[in-house]
């Protein structure tokens, strides 16, 4: 699903577990991985490619294309805003694993991870950075706003809205005409059957209101 690149050498910035499965889309997608770069990391090498701690090590930084592979919605755009801040001409392709299917009249905006068996659905809107998760669906007329994720098996119905940051968690089911604020989150295996306002974790069958929680929250739900 890939639009083919004349460039195919990529850098994913971080080299935590969610790097495993951005690095098996890059593959998939034609890529060849050439660095990581992760200040955090002691160890030279991560799955066998070399590890950088700072991007001021790379020589021809326009060489390459780049990958965010941190899976908290927050951080991650907060390190793309740092990242462009400093190399405004760096480019974020959107990757698509090959197994993915994007239907007829979807977009996909760039930074996007898409991975195995994703189906996203006709006249689906998925904004910059947005991850996608293995066997995840998106049905038709759906809207995930900018640097929002969904889990693996995450389902929606259809005209679903999914506010910037926010997160729906493994196994999530979404009913058709719903909407979810900006900054919030669905915990593994609901069903969210109504409007979510921002800030809020909603959780269970059908899901309900838990508590508040700022946007740098770290979450697993």
């Amino acid at each position: 699903m890939n639009v083919k690149k004349k460039n195919n050498k990529l850098i994913i910035l971080g080299a935590g577990g969610n790097a495993v499965s951005v690095h098996n889309v890059a593959c998939s997608a034609g890529y060849e991985v050439c660095y990581f770069i992760d200040k955090d990391k002691r160890k030279k090498n991560f799955l066998n490619v070399p590890i950088l701690e700072q991007m001021e090590e790379i020589k021809n930084i326009e060489d390459y294309d780049y990958a965010l592979s941190f899976g908290s919605n927050f951080l991650r755009e907060r390190v793309f805003n740092d990242i462009i801040s400093k190399y405004r001409s760096i480019k974020f392709p959107k990757l698509i694993h090959k197994t993915a299917v994007i239907s007829l009249g979807a977009s996909i905006a760039e930074g996007c991870i898409i991975m195995p068996n994703v189906v996203v659905g006709p006249k689906t809107k998925v904004g910059k950075f947005c991850i996608l998760n293995t066997n995840s669906c998106l049905e038709h007329d759906n809207n995930m706003l900018d640097f929002s994720s969904i889990g693996p098996r995450v389902v929606t119905g259809g005209n679903v809205t999914i506010g910037n940051r926010s997160y729906i968690a493994i196994g999530a089911v979404v009913k058709n005409n719903t909407s979810i604020d900006n900054d919030s989150i669905i915990g593994s295996n609901s069903y969210l059957n109504k409007r979510v306002g921002g800030n809020s974790i909603y959780y269970g069958s059908p899901a309900k209101f838990i508590r508040t929680r700022s946007k740098e929250e770290n979450y697993i739900y």
